[in-house]
C-alpha cells in the first residue's frame, strides 16, 4: 500500500470538502481495483484523511462513513490501530512516524 504523506503542521487548515471527497474517492477506487478488503480500505482512507490534514477522529469517521462505510467499523479500526499506524491524543489523530531501519 502506498504511504500517504503526513501533515506535520501543529494547527493544520481543514481540507475543503470537495477536495477531501475527491481524494477519498480516488483512494477508494484504487483499493477496489487492488481487491483490498474492507479493513484495508478503511485503513487507506484514514491515512488519506490524515494526509489531507483531517485529524479530528469524529471528522475522519464522518468523512469515511459518508462514502458508505459503517461508522462503528471506522471507529474500531481507528481504535485498534492506535499506536501502530497512527497516534491518538484526545480526539486528534496523527500519523505514526516510520520505524527506523534496523
Amino acid at each position: 500500500m502506498n504511504q500517504v504523506p503526513s501533515n506535520t503542521s501543529t494547527n493544520p487548515t481543514p481540507p475543503k470538502k470537495e477536495d477531501l471527497y475527491a481524494t477519498l474517492g480516488e483512494v477508494q477506487l484504487q483499493c477496489t481495483l487492488q481487491l483490498c478488503n474492507k479493513n484495508e480500505q478503511v485503513v487507506a482512507l484514514i491515512l488519506a484523511c490524515l494526509g489531507e490534514g483531517l485529524t479530528a477522529a469524529p471528522s475522519i469517521v464522518g468523512a469515511i462513513a459518508h462514502l458508505g462505510y459503517n461508522h462503528r467499523h471506522v471507529g474500531k479500526i481507528l481504535h485498534d490501530n492506535d499506536g501502530h499506524l497512527w497516534h491518538r491524543n484526545g480526539l486528534r489523530i496523527t500519523e505514526a512516524s516510520p520505524s527506523p531501519a534496523a
